[in-house]
């Protein structure tokens, strides 16, 4: 789950930002009694038990200046299951470790960090950017090198979460999605 936060600390440094965004531990009991997830002071990623299939990243602002006050980022248990399905089905023809309900813990975590980093997105005030499919020439998928330095959108907050254009026999392609050139961009705005 920190990988995903702090994903976004090149788009930050891209800005001029260094360190602007840290995740952390929660503190201990002895550290902090008073801590706690719903003190507006801190930002949070719960874990939800729950048949929900979702992820969301919702922020309180300031209504006068726009500034973000604070964000949570709620993960519901089932949503990985909807994710590693998603993952067969849309990318299996072409990545043979899709095909498996068993799916590798890297790419496991891969996925993980992608929907953690789409969150921080949104706590970060960033809407979806379902135009960033368009960004790149279909044929780009098929590219391994492309797709590696790339990815698959030109943004995280699109909803392409996985390469389904790849087919059997392209090599080194990159199947999860990334943080993409638009990510800077809207940080540096």
């Amino acid at each position: 789950m920190k990988e995903g936060i702090e994903l976004w600390q090149k788009a930050f440094e891209v800005a001029g930002f260094k360190n602007a965004i840290i995740a952390k531990d929660p503190p201990t009991k002895e550290e902090d009694p008073d801590f706690s997830p719903e003190d507006i002071r801190y930002s949070v990623v719960r874990y939800v038990a729950s048949t929900t299939r979702n992820a969301t990243g919702p922020s309180v602002s300031d209504p006068r200046s726009g500034e973000i006050i604070e964000s949570d980022i709620i993960w519901y248990h089932n949503h990985l299951r909807s994710y590693r399905n998603r993952y067969l089905l849309e990318t299996g023809a072409a990545n043979p470790s899709a095909r498996t309900l068993n799916t590798p813990k890297e790419e496991i975590e891969e996925m993980m960090k992608m929907v953690i980093a789409h969150e921080v997105g949104h706590t970060l005030g960033l809407p979806h950017n379902m135009s960033a499919s368009y960004a790149y020439y279909v044929e780009s998928y098929r590219n391994g090198p492309f797709t590696q330095k790339n990815g698959i959108a030109a943004t995280i907050m699109d909803y392409a979460r996985y390469n389904y254009i790849a087919q059997p026999g392209d090599t080194n392609i990159r199947f999860v999605r990334q943080l993409g050139p638009y990510d800077d961009y809207a940080i540096w705005l």
